[in-house]
């Protein structure tokens, strides 16, 4: 694996970008100039590096999740085939095992061998491989690889533009005039969001997302429940188990596993937001070890949650207006997850606990 070194950084991240071919006519037209292929365990860490990007590129990148709407329609699955197969001028591939088992990565995968292998090769192609040193078996290992280990995201999404720009893309002069525009664009996004979420609809899609939860919680807790360690009268989860619902605000859910010693509860503190706990007793004493608050998020039409944020004690009218605030909470609109990640995300955190308690399983 060719990893890029760093004096291989001081020629491509140090040189201006402005400079990278900034007036050269591109040859082709592309709908994209960026496409970023991913396994959703990567969405985070692809979203930070478009947003570290030129702003004119930003517009004219690709992440299935900020792009759903553009696929919509008759055709979609091609449509979103051709975003790696011919639409979209460099292709970033963060790489992990799991990348290409899924049915969307599986596609995006195959797209790109596709297009190496019609005599295009692999200079339209970008790879960042999550986990270190590991072999990938249909890219040349004597190609480029960029490791998040060695450089940051901003450094990283330097070479993404040099990437363009090898491909006879046109890296924009940021000017000052496009500053204020991409500014305003994005406080006018943030606002048209909140508006959507403010809107008296949201409540009813708050209860249908809440009931999603406590089904997958629900789902999840079965699955701890039925392991058996010990005898057929020993289980982890144990007999403990509570559902309450009073009305549109008295969501909760509870239960107990580990031999009753860890504790986890979800509960909605109002019709669009609730709060999770899991802690564990010891000595007598509740030692909370997951404490997380989630408000009603929207994201391409499909409804999930967004993390409480710190804000501080006082924040500007600004932020007031592209933040979303309920009682003393605010939340963030960029940050958001669907609820079965959430819960997919949660259940890993608790099975961690499992998983300490009984090392010795995996010695």
């Amino acid at each position: 694996m060719k990893m890029i070194t760093n004096a291989d950084k001081t020629k491509i991240y140090k040189r201006p970008l402005c400079k990278i071919k900034e007036m050269k006519q591109t040859k082709e037209k592309y709908k994209y100039e960026v496409a970023i292929s991913l396994d959703k365990r990567d969405i985070d860490f692809g979203k930070q590096i478009i947003k570290k990007l030129n702003p004119n590129i930003q517009k004219k990148s690709f992440l299935y999740t900020e792009n759903q709407k553009e696929l919509v329609g008759e055709n979609a699955v091609e449509k979103f085939r051709n975003v790696f197969r011919k639409d979209s001028r460099v292709v970033v591939v963060i790489y992990r095992p799991e990348y290409g088992k899924s049915f969307y990565t599986k596609l995006e995968k195959e797209a790109i061998i596709e297009r190496y292998a019609d005599k295009q090769g692999f200079d339209f192609l970008l790879v960042i491989p999550i986990v270190k040193n590991y072999e990938i078996e249909w890219y040349p290992p004597t190609r480029i690889y960029i490791s998040p280990e060695n450089f940051t995201i901003e450094e990283i999404a330097k070479f993404i533009e040099f990437k363009i720009s090898q491909n006879d893309g046109l890296i924009p002069k940021i000017t000052f005039n496009s500053k204020i525009e991409f500014f305003n664009e994005k406080i006018k996004e943030k606002r048209e969001h909140r508006a959507l979420l403010e809107n008296k609809n949201s409540k009813e899609n708050a209860i249908n997302e809440l009931n999603k939860l406590f089904e997958e919680v629900k789902i999840q807790h079965k699955k701890i429940n039925e392991i058996n360690l010990l005898s057929k009268n020993s289980s982890l989860g144990g007999n403990s188990y509570r559902i309450h619902i009073v009305g549109i605000d008295n969501f909760s859910v509870e239960f107990k596993i580990i031999d009753n010693e860890t504790f986890f509860k979800v509960r909605n503190i109002n019709s669009q937001s609730f709060r999770l706990e899991v802690s564990i007793k010891e000595n007598n004493t509740d030692n909370i070890i997951i404490e997380e608050q989630y408000r009603l998020n929207i994201n391409n039409e499909k409804w999930g949650w967004s993390k409480e944020i710190n804000m501080g004690q006082e924040i500007d009218d600004i932020y007031k207006s592209i933040t979303l605030k309920d009682f003393n909470y605010y939340y963030h609109l960029d940050n958001y997850i669907t609820t079965e990640q959430l819960v997919e995300n949660w259940f890993i955190k608790l099975f961690s606990i499992i998983e300490k308690k009984y090392k010795l399983l995996y010695e």
